[in-house]
């Protein structure tokens, strides 16, 4: 069987969807019987290192560059042009090999090749609300959604049938978080206190994943608990930093080597998901990579208590608070950085249940709908 990924996005990159496309591409390579080909516009990139390099992936798959005008600056109108110009070239290369399936992140790139084959599979990470999309669902062998609230959407906005889409969560690579070293040995190496509680928050800075919240929580809490931040890029960055880089207990790294997540993630007394209710992918539809290095990672987790996080975490494996509310995130911060019996109960509970989301299983469950 041969399948060909195609992505419309620049590789490497510091957003999460580049180590989800390779982690998926890899663990898919992997299996019996089944050829990878990971098909990507060819852009200018200022990593030097390749993207199996950049990711620490195996290279048990090809990827092939496609041509590509850079028409970013057009906004979803270059966007939309330049996956149309990866789905016609990407044609050729069909035409010829025959694949056994088309995957894609992108509903524009398949949009164009479902006039011409049946034989594509979307993964739907966002309620995408184009009518387009319709026709590429109709035409599809198979939708996959990360989180049942995003099936559920699209069967009722495009009408249909419940068996076409089916719910595969995203999953982590335990090996890489398999540290034996321990919490104080991760600080040592990280350059961080060992005589401060460590509260931590691992991705993005936007607003929507509820960072501010975590960020005025932070005023409610006593002077030896230290909140740091690890991640965020470019104008989110600077624009946090402007806002909350004065806080005294609050320590901003922006983005780190994907590499030493996993021993950031271990140097904490406790990890924050703080997502917010008021927007409608973080309420509903999200599942964030990083929920599930969080469980890998051993350390207690606090997280909003919303639809979407539900999916994964329960009261068994996390503690949950209400979105948005700085005052009660921070009471649950100090209960459970108090509690060490609940505290280890989470963690130990955690970490039996992300055995269930390894890169294998779901690459198991991808390819059981070719």
């Amino acid at each position: 069987m041969i399948l060909f990924y195609l992505a419309n996005l620049r590789l490497p990159t510091e957003k999460a969807h580049g180590l989800q496309i390779m982690k998926t591409c890899e663990s898919l390579a992997q299996l019996d019987n089944l050829t990878v080909k990971l098909f990507l516009p060819s852009r200018k990139n200022s990593q030097v290192l390749s993207p199996f390099d950049y990711y620490g992936i195996k290279n048990n798959f090809e990827i092939i560059f496609l041509p590509s005008f850079n028409l970013l600056r057009l906004g979803k109108l270059g966007f939309l042009i330049q996956s149309f110009m990866l789905s016609f070239f990407a044609l050729f290369y069909i035409v010829k090999n025959r694949p056994t399936v088309i995957f894609s992140r992108d509903w524009q790139v398949l949009y164009l090749l479902s006039f011409f084959t049946k034989k594509i599979i979307w993964e739907a990470h966002t309620n995408q609300k184009s009518l387009l999309i319709k026709r590429v669902i109709n035409r599809a062998k198979k939708v996959i959604t990360i989180t049942h609230q995003l099936k559920q959407f699209y069967c009722d906005k495009f009408l249909i049938n419940q068996t076409k889409i089916v719910v595969i969560s995203d999953a982590v690579d335990l090996d890489k978080f398999n540290l034996k070293i321990d919490k104080n040995t991760c600080r040592q190496k990280l350059g961080l206190p060992l005589d401060k509680k460590i509260v931590l928050y691992a991705g993005h800075l936007y607003p929507w994943k509820g960072v501010d919240t975590l960020a005025q929580a932070s005023n409610f809490l006593t002077e030896d608990i230290l909140t740091i931040f690890v991640g965020g890029a470019n104008l989110d960055l600077e624009n946090f930093k402007t806002k909350y880089g004065h806080y005294e207990n609050i320590l901003i790294l922006g983005q780190q080597a994907h590499r030493d997540i996993p021993i950031y993630l271990r140097s904490a007394d406790l990890l924050v998901l703080p997502n917010t209710a008021k927007d409608e992918i973080s309420r509903l539809y999200t599942s964030p990579m990083k929920l599930f290095e969080y469980l890998a990672s051993a350390t207690p987790i606090i997280a909003s208590d919303l639809p979407s996080l539900r999916e994964v975490l329960t009261d068994n494996n996390a503690y949950l608070v209400p979105a948005d509310d700085p005052l009660k995130l921070a009471s649950g911060i100090k209960l459970l950085l108090a509690d060490h019996q609940k505290a280890d109960m989470l963690s130990k509970q955690a970490s039996l249940d992300v055995l269930n989301y390894t890169w294998n299983k779901r690459a198991e469950a991808i390819a059981s709908n070719f």
